[in-house]
């Protein structure tokens, strides 16, 4: 007899429970790695008024040639921003949340699809526990494929019951959660195939009526007990989702696709790509079936060509998928349904159909992996059904091995992604040839030294020098990892004062630039400029002079003119400075720092109308406490300098004005005290002095200031 109760809740609660469980730690977790561009430098996700801009940018803002579109990812970002800021943990808290959920909806699915409790319980969990999910779930950026995964089951949940019930309601939230599952990530765009095959092809669907509990025999005919097959017109919805997406889409990136030079297999032969598609897919099912060795990175998986054994390899696997699945068609269409979803689900993320900005990954694999947890559970349950004693036991071994395999996996992983040092590290051990492990290493060890840790300044370099010999095993191809590492090498030399080999990188660099037509997209101007700085910490001026005229000259931005400008002045050319200036605001008027540097520039020349129109401006594009405060220094500075009283009285007349646009405060009193004090007027200097005292007690030049005016008139 059927249960009372089909859908028993602690068929999908006890997964959801195992997963919160099992990545708790995950909590304490840090941003990591594409973390920093997409959560914590994304100022989208800041307020709440731009929710509408996520819809009309690239994931994340400003990065149109990633062929990133995923305003719904974005959109749980700015909910968890207006919640905790910038907090991780709470971050990673949603990640986890949204796990759970993910795993409760796989045992929904397979209740609604008329399996048994105990079944859905185990496809439910076996998902929970999965170890291939530590990257989706303890990456806050594997968000995507989680909000991918729910609103697919969700829209797989409400077609089929749909399909027995021929609500239109049901349709309409089947096709709504479709839509969000494309804003969440592309992949979901082949749930309407899995649909079509599992409804009209395979005859899939919830029973009529409550049945009998299947048996081998039965399960066949049992499928096939749903309800009449709806028209194909029932997929308009989906199709209406997918062009209003689609049209998004094209809005946001302006084309559909990834831009050429940002994917993976950009520059192999077809006979490489299609080698290594093939060789990731197998990689790909190994992972679900046996998840070990787990990897950070899988970049290394290409292969030469289709005549290499791998590429045979996964050739092979591929016909014996399109083998099982013509099987599975005539024996168990159950089955056959799943070989459908892990193929369709897989192919989008394999690079054989669409090429991608990744070899593989295991976070691809977040909504694949339903499959091969509901085909486990359905062969457990199969066993532990069975009237025969060594079916029953070896049914119960198979899934504890299942649990208690991922589960310890699933552990072991996990502190890999709770650690931002040991994430590299591990990183590194995997692929000692990689160039980006070896850059944020020594990101890690240059923070460290500039908090204070002087002991980690030279292996902070040594890690870039290692990473930036890695090029020397392909110098004919250079790598934009290897740009930027290069790159860095060099400005912290710069810093440190080692001016020659500071520059000899920066050559480097610039020759890679010019050489390689694949990093035309790297923003050389901006190597020109950090170029020309080296040049000024060498000494040679002219040089960085003629380096920021050529670097205009190339490539005119705001930034080159700033830099030249600047340079201008220090080489007392300040009409030159101040055409450069403007010049950079003329090609930029937002651009703060070119705003700032011309006001100051002018207010060096006396020109303080001009001045405070500049600052002005500056402070209304960026209201931050930087101007204020760079003014400030600016007034003690001009107030440190030696003046004769009647140019100390016109700088001091500056300064009033200076501090009337600003608002006072004791560093801007203490130097209108100085500069009365040096043009003679005793009185205003102790007024001033003791304005600034009142402010801050502390500040100590203001006291010494008041004891010399006592002195001086004899108190």
């Amino acid at each position: 007899m059927p249960s009372s109760n089909p859908h028993p809740r602690w068929a999908w609660s006890v997964p959801a429970l195992l997963a919160v469980v099992l990545y708790a730690a995950t909590w304490s977790a840090p941003f990591l790695y594409d973390d920093q561009v997409c959560v914590v430098e994304n100022a989208q996700i800041r307020s709440a008024g731009n929710f509408f801009e996520l819809w009309t940018s690239s994931f994340p803002p400003g990065r149109v040639m990633s062929g990133l579109y995923r305003p719904a990812t974005a959109a749980t970002f700015l909910f968890d921003h207006l919640r905790g800021g910038l907090s991780a943990g709470t971050f990673h808290a949603t990640n986890v949340l949204l796990h759970a959920i993910a795993a409760a909806l796989v045992a929904r699915l397979l209740l609604v699809l008329g399996r048994s409790a105990r079944e859905a319980l185990l496809a439910g969990s076996f998902f929970a526990l999965h170890a291939v999910h530590v990257e989706a779930v303890a990456w806050v950026v594997g968000r995507a494929e989680i909000l991918a995964a729910i609103f697919v089951l969700w829209s797989a949940i409400a077609w089929f019951e749909f399909v027995r019930t021929r609500r239109t309601s049901t349709l309409v939230i089947a096709a709504l959660a479709y839509f969000l599952g494309l804003a969440s990530k592309e992949n979901a765009a082949m749930l309407p195939f899995v649909l079509l095959g599992a409804t009209w092809v395979l005859g899939v669907g919830p029973p009529a009526v409550p049945s009998e509990p299947e048996t081998p025999r039965k399960e066949k005919r049992a499928l096939a007990v749903a309800p009449t097959r709806p028209g194909l017109v029932a997929l308009a919805p989906f199709l209406g989702a997918l062009v209003v997406y689609a049209f998004l889409r094209v809005g946001a990136l302006g084309s559909l696709t990834p831009v050429k030079g940002s994917l993976a297999f950009d520059g192999l032969e077809p006979g490489a790509r299609l080698g290594s598609a093939f060789w990731c897919l197998l990689q790909d099912a190994r992972l679900l079936v046996v998840p070990w060795p787990l990897r950070i990175d899988y970049a290394r998986e290409l292969v030469a060509g289709l005549g290499e054994p791998k590429a045979l390899l996964g050739l092979a696997f591929s016909a014996a998928l399109f083998a099982a699945a013509l099987w599975a068609w005539r024996q168990s269409r159950w089955a056959a349904l799943w070989l459908l979803w892990f193929s369709a689900f897989v192919l989008i993320v394999s690079n054989l159909v669409l090429l991608i900005g990744a070899v593989m990954a295991e976070r691809f694999l977040y909504v694949p992996s339903v499959a091969a947890c509901a085909l486990f559970a359905a062969l457990v349950e199969r066993g532990l059904a069975s009237a025969r004693a060594p079916f029953r036991v070896g049914a119960l071994v198979l899934g504890a091995a299942l649990v208690v395999g991922n589960a310890a996996a699933a552990l072991a992983r996990i502190p890999d992604w709770c650690d931002e040092e040991r994430f590299w590290r591990v990183f590194l051990a995997q692929d000692p040839k990689s160039e980006k492990a070896h850059q944020a290493l020594g990101d890690l060890a240059w923070k460290r030294s500039q908090a204070g840790e002087a002991a980690h300044t030279e292996p902070a370099l040594q890690f870039l020098r290692d990473g930036a010999a890695l090029a020397a095993d392909d110098p004919g191809h250079t790598t934009r990892d290897h740009v930027e590492i290069v790159l860095r090498l060099a400005d912290r030399l710069r810093t440190l004062g080692r001016a020659e080999e500071s520059l000899a990188w920066f050559e480097e660099s610039l020759r890679a630039l010019e050489r390689d037509a694949h990093l035309s997209a790297f923003p050389i101007a901006d190597v020109r400029v950090l170029h020309a700085l080296a040049l000024e910490a060498a000494g040679r001026t002219e040089d960085a002079r003629a380096a920021y005229a050529a670097a205009a000259a190339k490539s005119p931005t705001p930034g080159v003119f700033v830099n030249l400008g600047l340079l201008e002045d220090r080489l007392g050319r300040p009409e030159d400075a101040l055409a450069h200036l403007r010049r950079a605001t003329e090609l930029d008027p937002k651009f703060v720092l070119a705003r700032v540097n011309l006001g100051t520039l002018l207010l060096d020349r006396g020109r303080a109308d001009e001045a405070l129109k500049e600052l002005a401006i500056a402070r209304q594009l960026d209201a931050g406490v930087w101007i204020p405060q760079l003014l400030a220094r600016w007034c003690l500075e001009r107030a440190n300098k030696p003046h004769a009283p009647p140019a100390a009285a016109q700088a001091l007349v500056l300064v009033e004005r200076v501090s009337a646009f600003v608002g006072d405060g004791s560093v801007y009193a203490l130097a209108r005290g100085m500069l009365a004090e040096k043009a003679g007027d005793l009185v205003r200097a102790t007024r001033e002095y003791d304005a600034a005292l009142a402010a801050d007690p502390n500040l100590v030049p203001a006291r010494e200031g008041r004891a010399r005016i006592q002195a001086a008139l004899g108190r």
